[in-house]
């Protein structure tokens, strides 16, 4: 049997890659023609990536053919190349030897000093990106091979020049990951998932305990999810070294003193109880503090140095389809996510229920047939969660739907749920839903980040608000942080008090300019350096202006034409009086057993008049109602007290 790595090695060996247009792929390809290698591929099509694989000096040519392997010295293929690509039945005729391009990543990490190989059911492409933001910080000029678009990386992976480290999501479809050749092995969680491989949870288990033995004997590493059962299985008495990470279980590496707010975290990392470093992420939820965890212990075990790795976490604002902000529509807020197993969803609406939106309006693809059969309930128990719900068909990724199963069979399950199979009809349906205040959720590994994206791309078309609003702001862009940081303090200062977070987030955004995270940054930056105070009344997180923050509006104000700060402080100036007509008023929404109750309780100074209770079907109405009642209060007592003969 052939030795891929005799291939690989001898520079003077012309490999050629079936399926070179895949993330991965790419990834190897442009790797070993770093190292010297004359490479060539195929794909079946045209597309960006094949056109700047050709731009860099790899020849490429579309479409499967036979003659396209003549001069190969080697095959290396994708997962979707099958025997009967002309290709392969070329090769195989002619003695070339064929090999799967795991056995080539498991070949090119053989060469460096450092294969840190990140595997898990879930948080492998943000672990590893995550890990790349410290390396680079740590300037190790890693290689990197992620499945997501990382920006610091314009793209999914990185040739570095030095052979210190390489960086790899590993993936246990298909086994692949065992043909990875890792000195540190991560695993983040092991639960059953690929049920189309894999004979049930026992079976994944086993592959990724295969996956951990694969480090060397002596120096090799395993890093473990304490609070992870199936993780703690795999590693059980392993006859290698085995580090830990964990926020409930006893671990190694643990954090302490987690804050949560408005989507960014912080939280004091300790090894083997005392303190380490302090981290900032700009991320949300739990699952990223697990995920950051798993980073600190590999990076710190791989020598990597403390301020490297906060500086390098604090950094990291996210990767391609995770949590991804696509942007606006009608003052809701859209984003993207790759969550497509039920674990993954409940970590997403975890975090996403926490940063204060009014209303979650989720749209999932399920991914394969399979998947959506074997964890129907649970689909069905997390899908329950948002307040409007829409279903695509399923993507049926590689698989025929022998099961007849639907979307629509999850749509009977869950009640106002709406099943809509055209991707044209979901935008149009969330160009009617969408309002302030709204979080818009594409969810799902196939083709949903296309209805996002539409949806976002209409915004732009939409006719322009006031032109002076977008002065300093590229086309198609967003406000930078800088701009953001005078915005906030001159808002504050104009309106003379505190303003809660979720009004500032409404009130910069009114313009469709300000990102979420942007603003989170900006705030963050404008307390890191005195210019506003954070106060919490009540569990609401409000801001106030200092001394210094007033100075800094006052001589950079110039910065941001006055239409735009005037535009913001109009607009928060109007939220704030919103804002204490429900305070004082009492008006709130509760969800019912059947729809949603919109209570208005009417005061007289300090005695109770009366409660105003309206049944309503859906949330839409109730907010309705609501937005109905703060115009004018007045209006709606007069009618109430009238109808109760009190005038």
């Amino acid at each position: 049997m052939c030795n891929i790595s005799d291939y690989i090695n001898d520079p003077s060996l012309k490999p050629f890659l079936i399926g070179i247009g895949g993330v991965s792929m790419r990834s190897l390809a442009e790797t070993l023609f770093a190292n010297g290698c004359a490479v060539a591929g195929s794909d079946f099509k045209e597309s960006e990536t094949v056109e700047q694989l050709r731009k860099n000096g790899i020849p490429v040519v579309v479409g499967h053919k036979e003659e396209n392997v003549t001069g190969a010295d080697y095959i290396i293929r994708s997962a979707a190349i099958h025997e009967d690509n002309p290709e392969i039945v070329a090769a195989r005729r002619l003695g070339i030897p064929v090999f799967e391009r795991a056995q080539g990543w498991g070949a090119v990490m053989q060469g460096y000093q450092k294969a840190l190989c990140v595997a898990g059911t879930h948080g492998k492409t943000s672990t590893t990106s995550m890990l790349t933001h410290v390396a680079l910080a740590a300037e190790t000029d890693p290689t990197v091979m992620i499945g997501g678009d990382l920006p610091i990386l314009g793209g999914g992976h990185r040739v570095g020049v030095s052979k210190e480290v390489i960086l790899l999501e590993s993936c246990e479809y298909c086994n692949s990951f065992l043909h990875f050749c890792p000195t540190t092995a991560v695993i983040l969680n092991v639960e059953a998932d690929h049920l189309d491989f894999f004979k049930d949870l026992d079976d994944v288990k086993a592959s990724f305990r295969k996956f951990a033995l694969r480090v060397p004997e002596e120096d090799g590493l395993a890093v473990a999810n304490a609070d992870d059962a199936g993780a703690m299985d795999c590693v059980k008495d392993l006859p290698r070294r085995v580090v830990t990470f964990g926020l409930e279980n006893q671990a190694d590496y643990t954090a302490c003193n987690v804050t949560y707010h408005q989507g960014t975290t912080t939280f004091e990392v300790k090894k083997d109880g005392q303190f380490l470093t302090k981290i900032k992420l700009l991320v949300p939820g739990r699952h990223n503090v697990l995920n950051a965890l798993a980073c600190i212990a590999t990076a710190h075990q791989n020598g990597m140095d403390l301020k490297a790795i906060a500086d390098g976490l604090e950094s990291y604002t996210g990767v391609g389809r995770r949590f991804e902000f696509k942007g606006e529509y009608g003052g809701a807020m859209i984003y993207d996510d790759y969550a497509h197993h039920p674990a993954e969803i409940k970590a997403l609406f975890d975090a996403v229920e926490e940063m204060g939106f009014d209303r979650i309006i989720a749209v999932f693809q399920p991914h394969t047939y399979t998947r959506t059969h074997a964890f129907f309930e649970e689909f069905v128990e997390q899908l329950s969660r948002p307040d409007l719900l829409v279903l695509a068909d399923i993507f049926a990724a590689r698989e025929v739907n022998t099961l007849g199963i639907s979307s629509a069979d999850l749509a009977a399950r869950i009640d106002g749920s709406y099943y809509i199979p055209d991707f044209n009809e979901i935008v149009e349906f969330l160009k009617k839903m969408a309002r302030p205040g709204d979080c818009i959720l594409t969810i799902g590994a196939g083709e949903l980040n296309k209805v996002s994206g539409e949806l976002a791309r209409q915004a732009q078309t939409l006719p322009r608000r006031r032109d002076p609003f977008e002065q300093g702001v590229e086309d198609g862009g967003l406000r930078e942080v800088g701009q953001i940081k005078i915005l906030i303090c001159y808002m504050l200062q104009a309106v003379g008090g505190k303003l809660p977070r979720h009004l500032l987030d409404q009130a910069l955004q009114s313009d469709g300019l300000c990102s979420f995270w942007n603003i989170s940054i900006a705030l963050s930056g404008l307390k890191d350096t005195g210019m506003v105070e954070e106060l919490t009344e009540d569990d609401v997180v409000s801001y106030g202006i200092t001394p210094s923050g007033k100075a800094c509006a006052a001589e950079l104000e110039t910065a941001v034409p006055l239409a735009v700060r005037e535009r913001a402080v109009l607009r928060a100036a109007s939220l704030l009086k919103k804002a204490k007509a429900v305070k004082e008023n009492r008006i709130s929404i509760a969800k019912a057993e059947e729809g949603y109750v919109v209570s208005c309780t009417i005061p007289d100074r300090n005695m109770e008049l009366m409660t105003v209770r309206l049944g309503v079907s859906d949330s839409l109405q109730a907010n309705l109602i609501k937005e109905k009642f703060l115009e004018n209060p007045a209006a709606i007592y007069q009618k109430v007290l009238e109808a109760f003969g009190v005038y």
